[in-house]
């Protein structure tokens, strides 16, 4: 797998939280969606990023250790 595709796993694990903040009601305009996504985004708990981010900060060492080079499988379990 690679790092793009980690990233992109934070970014649907964080994204679907927020998605479903802003969609609780029906949004009637730009602007309030707008401020909706501020309000959730500043209201979100930290513990949903940390566990976002949390698999992919544990393969973060093998990724240098290679000097970005690809990476077929990572053992990140023995690099906490």
């Amino acid at each position: 797998m690679y790092l793009w595709t980690y990233l992109y796993q934070v970014d649907c694990q964080i994204w679907t939280t927020v998605q479903e903040c802003v969609y609780h009601t029906d949004i009637q305009s730009v602007g309030e969606l707008r401020q909706r996504l501020i309000q959730v985004w500043c209201d979100i708990d930290q513990d949903i990023i940390d566990t976002a981010i949390d698999p992919w900060c544990k393969r973060l060492p093998a990724c240098i250790h290679v000097k970005g080079a690809h990476v077929k499988h990572i053992n990140y379990m023995n690099s906490q």
